[in-house]
């Protein structure tokens, strides 16, 4: 089963590490800090390279795949062992994807935060300018009676 392959670049340009309710202690060779979500993004970059070994080491293992040659139960059971930790792995990287990439994870509800708080200031700056218009509108009329 092939997984799905991730811009791990891309995903940790655009990650929370300016955010200061989340902070971290960790921090790479040259003291960069690095933010809870870049963090897990390494982890999930690492966990897909291991699955990778894994899924080819399983190809590797295959006896005969194009004739019906029987296998050992050592045999039959280290494939189904490694079958089982692919299959823990998949889990493992589809809750990974929740906390550290889906929208609603915990450490985006920040970034949510702030673009809904843009968005309430925008439209309260178009209501201040709409009423603003209206007041001087309203001014001209009364001047002009």
């Amino acid at each position: 089963m092939m997984r799905s392959s991730y811009n791990w670049a891309e995903l940790q340009r655009c990650s929370v590490s300016d955010q200061d309710s989340v902070v971290s202690t960790a921090t790479l060779v040259d003291g960069t800090h690095l933010a809870p979500q870049q963090l897990g993004l390494m982890g999930m970059e690492a966990l897909e390279t291991v699955i990778g070994y894994w899924e080819d080491a399983l190809a590797a293992y295959n006896p005969s795949a194009t004739s019906l040659v029987l296998t050992t139960t050592e045999e039959t059971e280290f494939r189904q062992s490694v079958e089982e930790i692919l299959d823990l792995a998949y889990q493992l990287q589809d809750l990974s994807e929740t906390l550290f990439i889906h929208q609603n994870s915990v450490l985006n509800k920040q970034k949510l935060f702030l673009k809904q708080k843009e968005d309430v200031l925008s439209l309260q700056r178009s209501e201040d300018e709409e009423g603003l218009e209206r007041s001087r509108s309203r001014r001209t009329t009364a001047l002009s009676v």
